[in-house]
């Protein structure tokens, strides 16, 4: 039996029936694509969205503590202590619960343990640098004349203009020389 020996009826049937067979399995394919996309649409919107809004509130109240924090340490009067400290204590709370809200919201176990963990303190410590040795080697690496609120680099010593951001962590070195004795945080 060969193509050309059909009559064209059948031919035009047969190519017909198999386009509208492509047709029939395009429509499909591309229903069950959407539907994955719809899945994933609202698997951003319900669950994860929340859960970023939350850490994000967490992340303004953070720095508000630590604004509240740096002027109690600049501010001199009580009534601006007292308000800033209430501040603190309110953020503190907000930030408690927007933490216990987040492990409500979290439901995998894989996201519990690693969002709900307490952190591991080398690590943390590692990665922000903070270690006794990273200090030293930056306060080496910069040696640092005047006062805390206008420190400069020692006469000689030559600086490197960077980019990112540097710790604000100074040793003075006393006038007549010798070994640094303070420290600003």
């Amino acid at each position: 039996m060969n193509f050309n020996d059909l009559k064209i009826s059948t031919r035009l049937t047969l190519g017909f029936g198999l386009m509208g067979l492509l047709i029939g399995i395009m429509g499909t394919m591309s229903m069950g694509l959407a539907h994955r996309a719809d899945t994933a649409f609202h698997s951003i919107i319900d669950d994860r969205f929340p859960k970023v809004l939350n850490l994000h509130v967490t992340k303004e109240d953070v720095t508000a503590v630590e604004l509240a924090l740096t002027q109690m340490l600049l501010d001199t009067r009580p009534e601006s202590i007292q308000r800033h400290q209430a501040t603190v204590n309110r953020k503190r709370k907000e930030i408690t619960q927007l933490l216990d809200t987040l492990g409500q919201q979290i439901t995998s176990p894989q996201g519990k343990t690693v969002a709900l963990a307490p952190p591991d303190r080398a690590e943390t410590l590692a990665l922000t640098q903070h270690t006794p040795r990273a200090k030293q080697q930056r306060t080496a690496a910069r040696p640092m004349v005047g006062n805390h609120n206008n420190p400069r680099p020692a006469q000689g010593h030559r600086t490197r203009i960077t980019t990112a951001p540097q710790p604000a962590t100074y040793a003075m070195a006393p006038a007549g020389g010798g070994e640094a004795n303070w420290e600003s945080f």
